[in-house]
């Protein structure tokens, strides 16, 4: 299965039209927030990590040796493991993340990361109530386990190669599965970072419908010189029918390297996904 649009370089510059389009920079104002805070529990004098909220209004809990869910909010950790996460009122779950391991800052857990508030196999979660103008303070979090991998047995999902407009390998990347075809809403799920072969494994909650793209910042934020991002395929977008309890296998994401130098009209001010 190959999902992509084959565009011929002389076409770049409507490549990054569409890119543009696909950003959908925002333009309304900030809705108002509530505020929660807290402390992660860490012995390195210097904390490297992350803290994220996830909503719990469709009762998924974050299990990272399972899935990952892509967060509400998310929060670098301040050098003393505290952190602070906005959000708009509602029910969240809430975990931490301390980083043992070289790489990106935000992003999938890596073997040997610590994890908070989110227990192996978790059933029920770390849950807050987020009210708009006040701050929820949850004190400090000491206990944790240790992130060994993510369990590919018996999973509901997709595998399958993240893949150059030239038909090489990309390594690094991250894979969002998105329920609309013009992948414009909060991503669905995320995959670890493809490995050199370009493969990748992205787990999934629930069946359905979803669309994917790749790209190498879990942030979002602005696209940087030489960056993948995926090819849109907005004349026929093609769509993976998950099924619970199988994993559609094979499927090849293509993504295209943006050309060394990005400025003026060219230059995207933003990328999807963002949802921080």
């Amino acid at each position: 299965m190959k999902l992509g649009l084959e565009m011929k370089s002389s076409f770049i510059y409507l490549f990054l039209i569409l890119l543009l389009i696909f950003t959908g920079v925002a333009t309304s104002a900030e809705p108002p927030m509530g505020t929660v805070v807290g402390k992660l529990g860490c012995s390195a004098e210097d904390c490297v990590g992350l803290a994220a909220l996830w909503s719990a209004e469709d009762g998924e809990v974050p299990a990272p040796d399972r899935y990952l869910l892509v967060p509400a909010a998310v929060s670098e950790l301040e050098p003393d493991g505290s952190f602070e996460l906005k959000a708009p009122a509602g029910e969240y779950f809430i975990g931490g993340q301390l980083r043992n391991t070289p790489g990106p800052l935000f992003g999938a857990p890596r073997i040997g990361d610590q994890i908070y508030m989110i227990q192996e196999q978790d059933e029920t979660g770390y849950r807050v109530q987020v009210v708009l103008e006040e701050v929820l303070d949850i004190g400090l979090q000491e206990e944790f386990w240790t992130f060994s991998g993510m369990n590919q047995q018996s999973e509901t999902g997709i595998s399958g190669r993240v893949l150059d407009d030239q038909g090489q390998p990309v390594m690094g990347l991250l894979v969002f599965a998105f329920a609309d075809p013009g992948t414009n809403t909060t991503p669905l799920a995320i995959s670890s970072r493809s490995g050199e072969d370009g493969h990748f494994h992205l787990p999934m909650v629930a069946e359905g419908q979803v669309y994917l793209r790749a790209r190498k910042n879990y942030q979002g934020g602005q696209p940087q010189a030489e960056d993948y991002v995926g090819v849109p395929n907005d004349d026929n977008p093609a769509g993976v029918n998950v099924k619970k309890g199988q994993v559609v296998s094979g499927v090849e994401v293509i993504v295209r390297k943006l050309p060394s130098l990005l400025t003026g009209e060219n230059a995207p001010k933003t990328a999807r996904p963002q949802f921080n």
